[in-house]
C-alpha cells in the first residue's frame, strides 16, 4: 500500500478493539463489551468479527465520498450503529447498480439535507432519506385462544397494531422533515423524494409485507366469503396505543393521501447487513420499493435497477397491487 493510500485510508472501526478468533466464547464478548462500554455494543461485536469487519470496512472505503464527513464517528455512538449500516448499504447496492449517485457538496455554509441524491436518466435530483424504527415499548403477550390465527410470535392483528404504527410515524418525521432541507442551496421541494425505511429492528414481529402495504396503501387483513371471493380490508386509520393505555387513530393508506404527493416511494428492507462476496448484490434481493401511484413528482420504475419493484393500479375505484 502506497504512503498517500494510507493517509487517505480511514478506519471505520476502532482499531483498538481486538479482532477474536471465530470460535469465541459468549464469555469473551462479554468482556470485549466491558472494555469498550462506551462504544455501541454493536459496533464492537461486529469490529470484533473479521468476516463482519472486513466487508463492512470494504463497504465503506467505496461508499466514503458519498458519505457524512462523521460518519466514522457517528457509527460508534450508542444506538446508532444499526441505522448507520443501513445508509451504509443503501450507498453500496446504489453504486454497485452503477446508480448516478452524487457526491456531497462542500459548503461553508452547514444546512441538512436527505442522506443521499441521485439524479436520473435526465439529470433531475432524486433525495433519499434512510430511516430505521423500533418497537419501542411492546406490551406483554396474552396466552393464545383456541380458534384465533397466530403467527410464530402472536396473533397477526396484534402484531400489526405494534408494527404499522412504528412504520407509520417513521415515515410521517421523515416526510415532515423534508420541508426543513428547502434551506438548502442544492434541495427543492418539487425535487423527486424517497424513504428508505428498514425495519430489521422490528422485522421479528413482521407478517411479510403487510405492514408496509397498511400503512402506504391501508390494506389490512385478507377477508374470505364463501362463495370464494377474498380481498383485503381497507382502512384509512389504525390505532396507535400510548404508554397510558389510550390510544389515537394514526393516519395510513398514505400513498391515497393528498399530503403525501410529494412522496415519490418507499424503499423498504427488513435486512441486515450481508456478508460474502457479491454482498451488494444479496443485500439487493431484500430490497422492495413501492413507487406512489399518485404522486406529483413520480419516479420511473427504471430508475430503481434492483430488488423488487410494486406499484398501485387504479380504475375507478377498483386498484390492485402490483409486482412490475
Amino acid at each position: 500500500m502506497s504512503k498517500l493510500s494510507r493517509i487517505n485510508k480511514v478506519e471505520l472501526f476502532d482499531t483498538k478493539i481486538p479482532i477474536l478468533p471465530v470460535d469465541t466464547k459468549q464469555e469473551e464478548y462479554d468482556s470485549q463489551f466491558k472494555n469498550f462500554n462506551k462504544l455501541d455494543q454493536s459496533y464492537v461485536f461486529n469490529a470484533s468479527c473479521i468476516e463482519r469487519r472486513r466487508y463492512i470496512q470494504e463497504a465503506y472505503d467505496k461508499c466514503k465520498d458519498y458519505l457524512d464527513d462523521d460518519f466514522h464517528i457517528q457509527i460508534r455512538l450508542p444506538g446508532k450503529f444499526v441505522s448507520r449500516i443501513w445508509e451504509l448499504q443503501l450507498c453500496s447496492i446504489f453504486l454497485y447498480f452503477n446508480l448516478n449517485l452524487v457526491k456531497p457538496l462542500q459548503s461553508k455554509k452547514r444546512t441538512s439535507k436527505p442522506d443521499f441524491c441521485i439524479l436520473d436518466y435526465d439529470g433531475n435530483k432524486i433525495w433519499v432519506e434512510a430511516v430505521c424504527p423500533d418497537l419501542g415499548n411492546v406490551p406483554k403477550k396474552e396466552n393464545m385462544i383456541s380458534g384465533v390465527v397466530y403467527t410464530r410470535h402472536g396473533n397477526i392483528k396484534e402484531d400489526l397494531e405494534i408494527v404499522a404504527p412504528r412504520i407509520t410515524s417513521s415515515i410521517q418525521s421523515k416526510f415532515l422533515k423534508r420541508e426543513s432541507y428547502n434551506q438548502s442551496d442544492d434541495f427543492s421541494l418539487n425535487d423527486k423524494y424517497i424513504i428508505a425505511i428498514n425495519t430489521h429492528h422490528i422485522n421479528h414481529r413482521e407478517t411479510g409485507e403487510m405492514p408496509k402495504e397498511l400503512v402506504l396503501y391501508g390494506m389490512g387483513l385478507q377477508w374470505f366469503k364463501q362463495s370464494g371471493e377474498s380481498g383485503r380490508y381497507f382502512h384509512w386509520t389504525i390505532p396507535k396505543h400510548k404508554d397510558n393505555g389510550t390510544s389515537i387513530d394514526l393516519d395510513v393508506a398514505l400513498f391515497f393521501r393528498k399530503e403525501f404527493k410529494k412522496l415519490s416511494s418507499v424503499i423498504t428492507s427488513n435486512s441486515w447487513f450481508q456478508f460474502g462476496e457479491g454482498f451488494e448484490e444479496l443485500m439487493s434481493k431484500d430490497i422492495i420499493t413501492y413507487f406512489n401511484h399518485d404522486a406529483e413528482n413520480k419516479i420511473n420504475p427504471k430508475e430503481i435497477s434492483f430488488g423488487k419493484k410494486k406499484q398501485m393500479f387504479c380504475e375507478g375505484e377498483s386498484c390492485v397491487l402490483k409486482e412490475i
